[in-house]
């Protein structure tokens, strides 16, 4: 985040400083600056779990990214945006996303959505009651999980493991 302003401050009040400083860099047509202050807008909003907000602020993050061809944003754009569809149940749009993220992971070397993207796939698969899938996608986010000590996707993982393994 910018500044880790969110830290510091009420989730309301970063918003707050972030909806500022996405006008000014729309008002001086700063591109990068802009793609920071909707990122940290969108990384918020998943802090509060407002998935649609995550949807809004993320998508234009990828416009963005792949204007300036930043394939590491662009993938975790894909990835927020993936797991914003899970748990919004549009399961074919997280299943895109998260896909895409997943392809364009091993290229720009970005373990966390490459975690994201695998949590993302095996919770839309669950929900469309695909067992074979979801325990695939979700033995594979274990492995990532781990290699990078992501304790949020790694027990989702195991929970999902756990209830269909028999």
């Amino acid at each position: 985040a910018l500044f880790g302003l969110e830290i510091c401050l009420s989730p309301a009040k970063a918003i707050e400083y972030y909806q500022q400083a996405l006008a000014i860099a729309r008002e001086i047509h700063n591109r990068k600056l802009e793609q920071i202050a909707l990122n940290n807008l969108g990384f918020t909003y998943v802090g509060l779990g407002n998935s649609a907000k995550v949807v809004e602020y993320y998508q234009q993050v990828l416009a963005i990214a792949r204007e300036l061809k930043e394939r590491s944003t662009e993938t975790s754009a894909l990835a927020y945006m993936g797991d914003a569809y899970a748990s919004l149940k549009e399961n074919q749009k997280a299943i895109e996303s998260a896909q895409q993220a997943l392809t364009l992971a091993p290229e720009t070397k970005n373990s966390s959505a490459e975690a994201l993207a695998l949590d993302t796939l095996s919770r839309a698969y669950s929900s469309l009651s695909d067992t074979q899938k979801t325990l695939e996608f979700a033995q594979q986010g274990l492995v990532v999980a781990r290699q990078i000590k992501n304790k949020l996707v790694e027990v989702r993982a195991l929970a999902f493991i756990g209830f269909l393994t028999p």
